[in-house]
């Protein structure tokens, strides 16, 4: 059985940067196992099934492919996607948001906030780009974070 999300990160908060980094790395690959696995297997054989777009099922035809789905453990498979997604998704914010002095997770941080991959840089929320900026003022003026 997995480990419950809330107990997972109630305990990384007491992680130092790369304990808390090393659970991100762990909870990412566990999601990429998964979907590139699992999900990606059963999802290859829904639609070798149902190759239409729901909106053209007919009645019988959605009513299949929902007790396949369950059946299947598609459905499971789906919603463990989101539990996976949701865990490193918030020890990816935990990481933005704790101060820093390392210099390889400010170079995380940097490497993160300002990633070009289509061109164009991801709008930030100042909550997540804020602890990066103060972490590279702390680091340039020899400053110790304060952290928890």
């Amino acid at each position: 059985m997995a480990e419950n999300t809330d107990t997972a990160l109630s305990v990384s908060g007491q992680m130092s940067w790369r304990e808390k980094k090393a659970l991100h790395d762990a909870a990412v690959a566990e999601y990429d196992r998964h979907e590139e696995g699992t999900l990606r297997k059963l999802e290859s054989e829904y639609k070798s099934r149902w190759p239409m777009w729901p909106s053209q099922m007919t009645d019988a035809d959605r009513a299949a492919a929902e007790a396949w789905s369950r059946v299947s453990g598609r459905d499971a498979a789906i919603e463990r996607t989101e539990v996976l997604s949701n865990r490193w998704s918030a020890l990816q914010s935990e990481l933005l948001k704790m101060p820093t002095d390392d210099p390889e997770a400010i170079i995380w941080k940097l490497d993160f906030l300002f990633a070009c991959d289509d061109g164009s840089l991801d709008p930030w929320s100042a909550e997540i780009v804020r602890p990066a900026l103060e972490d590279v003022r702390r680091a340039l003026l020899g400053e110790r974070a304060h952290t928890q």
